[in-house]
């Protein structure tokens, strides 16, 4: 496998997965990287006007992701991670950007918006990696790991296909689920 030099570098290495998403849990397990799982708690409220491409936002969504992991970690699992790894993907169409529905109708809705149109699905992926804890004089409390990010994106061009409104309802899967 392609990965195992870089598998083997990691062997002993606190590696985190910012994300309960079973797709990147698999990946992730596939790929032979031992991991721990620590959801990230950011809320994705980024302003999505601020960012010039919808591949931005997705990067940063991912980045704000595993920073905030890897500046809780040390406080909740009194451990600093080597490395947190943090993913975000949307959806565009008509210039629009798409996140995750918040309920079966916001599903359907953006189903609807999505058919018979041709879009595009964006990953952001963000690596942090984490060193030594950084002790601010102001309160020895606040003891922060130091953390420099990385990230990629990957596009993919989704053919336009159309959802019937008589056709059952696909399951869908949101924030609520």
């Amino acid at each position: 496998m392609v990965l195992n030099p870089v598998i083997s570098k990691l062997s002993g290495k606190l590696v985190v997965l910012a994300s309960a998403s079973p797709r990147r849990l698999e990946i992730l397990n596939n790929a032979g990287l031992r991991f721990q799982v620590v959801p990230s708690w950011f809320k994705e409220t980024l302003d999505k006007g601020l960012f010039k491409a919808p591949h931005e936002y997705a990067v940063e969504t991912a980045r704000q992701k595993a920073l905030e992991v890897a500046r809780r970690m040390p406080f909740k699992h009194l451990k600093t991670p080597d490395i947190v790894i943090g993913a975000d993907t949307i959806v565009t169409v008509d210039g629009m950007i798409l996140e995750k529905p918040v309920n079966k109708d916001d599903a359907y809705r953006m189903l609807s918006k999505l058919s018979g149109k041709e879009h595009s699905v964006f990953t952001g992926v963000a690596i942090v990696l984490c060193h030594e804890k950084e002790n601010h004089a102001d309160s020895n409390l606040n003891l922060r790991p130091k953390c420099g990010a990385n990230a990629l994106r990957s596009r993919c061009e989704v053919p336009a296909l159309t959802v019937h409104e008589r056709a059952p309802p696909p399951p869908v899967n949101t924030r609520d689920t």
